[in-house]
């Protein structure tokens, strides 16, 4: 059976069922959230999608019981471009701003020497496309302890 794309609750039809999305002919991201505007289809501008989460319970224990924040990676780039190439450099051997390849752990480690803060938790990496400039960005939610 072949679901329509108009017919689908946008808010998790499919969970992280990615097999019953594949057969629906959909694309959803790790979230289980549907793609509008896949990387593939739309190269210079596909939609905003998690390629990287914390799910579940500790998922809610960090949201509940810490501070949360986002930042965008080229915004990083542009508050400081000396301090973010030091870190991309002491993390990623290099001073890089495609995150494609890069692992949550290394992004969290860049993440914790940027702010000065080891507390700091990753628990979430979105891709999206620059529709101004047709590059890729990244946002990353992350968390630090209630003070």
């Amino acid at each position: 059976m072949m679901i329509s794309k108009k017919a689908v609750n946008h808010d998790h039809e499919f969970g992280t069922n990615q097999y019953a999305a594949d057969m629906a002919g959909i694309t959803i991201d790790v979230e289980g959230k549907i793609v509008e505007r896949t990387k593939k289809d739309y190269p210079y501008s596909y939609s905003l999608h998690a390629t990287w989460a914390i799910m579940g319970e500790k998922r809610n224990k960090i949201m509940s019981t810490m501070n949360t924040s986002v930042v965008y990676s080229d915004r990083l780039h542009q508050f400081d471009s000396a301090k973010y190439n030091r870190y991309a450099c002491q993390v990623f051997d290099r001073p890089l701003q495609d995150f494609t390849n890069c692992s949550p752990n290394k992004i969290e480690e860049f993440l914790q020497l940027y702010y000065s803060n080891e507390d700091l938790v990753l628990y979430r990496i979105q891709e999206e496309c620059n529709s101004s400039n047709g590059y890729p960005v990244w946002v990353f939610d992350f968390a630090i302890p209630k003070e």
